[in-house]
């Protein structure tokens, strides 16, 4: 018999999620990610941070860098 996989392991965060986890504004969340400080991609429209990265971040106890002066 095979086994139905109701639920998958999260592999995405959106920006809110990120926000509320580091405790920081949305807007700098955006920022950081639309510059490249942070790894993301949009998916349906909506960018996303991989669960890897926040969980490298915490481990770390830091925040994500400042985006390069443009």
């Amino acid at each position: 018999m095979v086994k139905k996989v109701t639920e998958l392991p999260r592999a995405w965060y959106s920006l809110d999620d990120v926000a509320d986890i580091l405790g920081l504004e949305r807007t700098a969340i955006y920022e950081k990610s639309r510059r490249g400080s942070i790894p993301a991609t949009k998916i349906g429209g909506r960018w996303m941070i991989p669960v890897w990265y926040v969980n490298r971040l915490l481990d770390a106890g830091t925040t994500p860098p400042e985006p390069a002066a443009a």
